[in-house]
This record gives structure tokens, C-alpha cells and sequence, in this order.
């Protein structure tokens, strides 16, 4: 089981099925569905953070997933 990055902006959120949508960018790209859980971690440009500042919809993001499911969302707002 390798992690896997993906990063984009995020362009939805679903909090009661515990999701989000990263838009994808380039030829061809596909949007990525990304499943948050109670073990995901939280930055926020190189600092911890909290779920409801980094999930915002047009927030830059790094994601570190595993099968579609997030351990890290970074936020980056420079």
C-alpha cells in the first residue's frame, strides 16, 4: 500500500459522507474524490490546522491518500 499525492483545488465538499472533490488540472485530467477520516491530519501552510479552515472550496491542496482515503490535507494560501 503505497500513499499517493494528489493536488489540486478544492472544488466540493460533501460533510456527510465525508468527502471532497479535487478539480483536476491539465489535458485530459480527471476530477480525484477523496474520503476524509477521524485519523486525517490537518495543515494549514506548514502548521497544524483544523478541518474547516483547510476544507474550503477553492483552497489549494496537497492530499496524502491511500486508496482514495486522505491521512494529510495541506492548505496552502501563499
Amino acid at each position: 500500500d503505497v500513499n499517493e499525492p494528489a493536488r489540486g483545488s478544492t472544488k466540493s465538499l460533501d460533510m456527510t459522507k465525508k468527502t471532497f472533490v479535487i478539480a483536476g488540472t491539465g489535458e485530459g485530467a480527471k476530477d480525484t474524490t477523496v474520503t476524509i477520516n477521524d485519523t486525517t491530519v490537518y495543515m494549514k501552510d506548514g502548521k497544524v490546522s483544523t478541518k474547516d479552515e483547510v476544507l474550503k472550496v477553492g483552497n489549494n491542496v496537497t492530499v496524502t491518500h491511500k486508496k482514495g482515503t486522505a491521512s494529510k490535507v495541506e492548505a496552502f494560501t501563499k
